[in-house]
């Protein structure tokens, strides 16, 4: 719905369930509104309507609608930790997508799994469904999935350390977003994931300049807490450079702006990181 695609969740539930007092057993609008749930932020809460849609999906034996809802079933449980219970509703969503051939939800369940089996440890396995889910998205010409792919990728091989891997993939997924799909949102935090790659791998001067170029595309585009990610990693790229007086503009900068959005995590993290500089200055 209009509501959903904006973000507003309430309005969104309110409409789905509106929809539902007339009519209890109508599949799209249970999914619907256990998707909302999901984006709100509370996925547990969504298995009601999840459950009682699979089942009179398999009632009316509507294999579409029951891939689609094991898929939001398994999106659920990851993203309640609850990894195991996501790969198994993964694997019957996906069973059904190959049987009725839908390779496009196939590579988004693939991707889906990878994610989860990352969660278990199992990285054999998660490398193996990212490198089908690519094959996949390759094949049917699906650009802008491909380029997500590669993105997914990118951040698998970053955060085991490998990252000349990681940085051929973001390269390849930049192309692609800044030729064909315009995304300056996609671009912005391909840049900064560049940045990071670099970063660690000790170039600064390569870090702090894709970290710039994400910054500004981030100011532009006007999401505060993107921004703040940026300055963070800005701030300790010149720590590392021993430009210790901007570093601490930029901490104080992102500390700003989480704390206006009442996130203390991260406030509390960039305090930290202040007192680090402070040190290094001998303060």
């Amino acid at each position: 719905s209009l509501y959903e695609n904006n973000n507003d969740f309430d309005k969104a539930t309110q409409h789905y369930s509106k929809v539902l007092e007339q009519d209890p057993k109508y599949v799209d609008a249970l999914l619907a509104r256990g998707r909302v749930q999901i984006k709100a932020g509370k996925p547990l809460d969504s298995l009601d309507d999840l459950n009682k849609a699979q089942s009179l999906a398999t009632i009316q034996g509507n294999k579409v609608e029951q891939a689609a809802i094991l898929h939001a079933i398994g999106v659920a449980y990851r993203s309640s930790n609850r990894a195991q219970d996501a790969l198994e509703n993964y694997k019957r969503s996906l069973d059904i997508k190959r049987e009725l051939g839908d390779k496009r939800g196939i590579a988004v369940s693939l991707n889906e799994s990878a994610q989860a089996h990352v969660m278990l440890g199992q990285i054999p396995q998660a490398e193996a469904n990212y490198k089908e889910a690519l094959q996949i998205r390759q094949d049917i010409g699906d650009r802008r999935g491909y380029a997500d792919t590669l993105m997914d990728m990118g951040n698998f091989y970053g955060d085991r350390g490998e990252q000349d891997k990681a940085l051929q993939l973001y390269q390849q997924a930049l192309t692609i977003q800044r030729n064909e799909l315009k995304n300056e949102l996609a671009q912005a935090s391909l840049l900064n994931n560049i940045g990071t790659s670099y970063f660690s791998k000790g170039q600064y001067e390569d870090a702090l300049t894709n970290y710039t170029q994400a910054l500004q595309m981030r100011e532009k585009l006007k999401i505060p807490e993107d921004v703040a990610e940026t300055v963070r990693n800005l701030a300790a790229t010149n720590t590392k450079m021993g430009q210790f007086d901007e570093a601490l503009k930029q901490y104080l900068k992102a500390l700003e702006t989480w704390r206006s959005s009442g996130d203390t995590r991260d406030a509390a993290i960039a305090s930290y990181d202040m007192g680090t500089v402070f040190q290094y200055q001998g303060r």
